[in-house]
């Protein structure tokens, strides 16, 4: 030993750290993954929903990663930024190796500060504020659900289609959705005059006067910018009074399966960018919709399916490097490209880990039955190329 060299001693501990290291990892017991879903508050409905199907995602694997038996623990968020990183910082010091979630991009806004503070990567399947992938980006957050830049463009896109010449303007009073309005906004001025504007609280219930206002204000469409029971809320009262007898409702995150049922016939001929829906015909949505009709009997709702394919994704890029080690996991995801998507083929664009994919339009119309008493008809594709927007890196 008297012979070795200060630099090669130091290489031999390097090597008996790493090697201790891998031994620990490889003796992993579970692989622990830390589940962050708003399950009640405004949010709650989707929250539900998102569970479903990662659940089924989870069990498809045999509920096997790295070979090991995955636990996943849920946490509600209770649709609160606060709560959000309270359960967050719970479930890694519990020893996660990675974390899933939120709805809220609030929530996740938080939550991802503290994951890439303790190096732990997470996984974000739902949420679309832009600045996710944007200005508030890190290396350990992967987006796999669409920004809301994305979506929003979507919805002006298909507007255009509709050419009204003016239009008035609904977004949830919270930065992800005033900015879709802003943007949408922009893309339509050569065309469409903005006739008015409303930013209700997150989590209102009343939109009468909203209502009121559009169906008085001559606007031959409205971009409506809410989600989960707020849209339930607003459909209904723009039902009550008639209004999508003379409005297009058109939004980002306006209707789906599980909004329409909550809503009602309201519901019927309300459209929006819609990231995914049951009848997307692909052989790997065939094979999921299938699956969860089986084991919920229902059909996934479109954050049902946003889930589900987001998280199976990530585990299918895990599993195949073998390794224990995030950094490993991360680099394998970043640039990665998926052709067993339920959307089709799916890439994770390595500037700013944001996934890239097809996206759609559709309303809802009514269900062939009591089982199924809403569905959503798909009016256009656009292909990922279409929609690209700038990497914000």
């Amino acid at each position: 030993m008297k012979n070795i060299t200060k630099s090669g001693l130091s290489a031999m501990l390097a090597l008996a750290v790493s090697t201790a290291s891998v031994w620990a990892q490889d003796a992993q017991e579970t692989f622990k993954i830390g589940g962050l879903l708003a399950l009640s508050g405004p949010l709650g409905v989707l929250g539900e929903d998102a569970q479903k199907g990662m659940d089924l995602a989870i069990e498809e694997r045999g509920g096997m990663l790295l070979d090991v038996p995955i636990e996943i623990t849920w946490q509600d968020t209770e649709s609160k930024p606060q709560i959000a990183v309270q359960k967050a910082t719970q479930v890694m010091s519990n020893g996660a190796q990675f974390l899933v979630g939120s709805v809220g991009s609030s929530e996740t806004l938080a939550i991802m500060k503290m994951s890439a503070a303790r190096k732990v990567p997470l996984l974000v399947p739902l949420s679309s504020d832009p600045s996710i992938t944007g200005e508030n980006g890190n290396d350990y957050t992967f987006r796999t659900a669409s920004s809301g830049d994305t979506l929003a463009l979507v919805a002006a896109k298909y507007l255009e289609q509709l050419a009204p010449t003016s239009i008035y303007g609904v977004a949830s009073d919270y930065a992800v959705a005033r900015a879709g309005w802003e943007f949408a906004k922009t893309e339509l001025s050569d065309t469409a005059e903005a006739v008015g504007e409303d930013f209700p609280a997150y989590g209102e219930t009343d939109f009468s006067v909203i209502v009121n206002k559009i169906a008085n204000s001559g606007a031959q469409a409205a971009y409506v910018g809410t989600g989960g029971s707020d849209s339930i809320a607003f459909i209904k009262q723009a039902g009550e009074i008639g209004l999508l007898d003379r409005v297009k409702l058109v939004g980002p995150n306006l209707v789906d399966t599980t909004v329409a049922a909550g809503a009602g016939d309201a519901s019927i001929g309300v459209a929006t960018a819609l990231r995914y829906d049951p009848s997307i015909d692909t052989e790997a949505n065939k094979a999921f919709v299938e699956a969860y009709q089986a084991k919920y009997g229902e059909l996934p709702s479109q954050l049902a399916g946003d889930a589900y394919d987001g998280l199976k994704w990530w585990m299918e890029v895990v599993d195949s490097t073998g390794s224990w080690d995030p950094n490993d996991w991360m680099g394998a995801f970043s640039g990665h490209t998926w052709d067993g998507s339920i959307l089709g083929t799916r890439t994770m664009r390595p500037c700013d880990n944001q996934s890239q994919h097809p996206s759609f339009v559709a309303e809802a119309v009514a269900g062939p039955d009591d089982a199924m008493p809403y569905v959503m008809n798909i009016l256009t594709e656009y292909a990922a190329a279409d929609i690209a927007t700038e990497c914000k890196e």
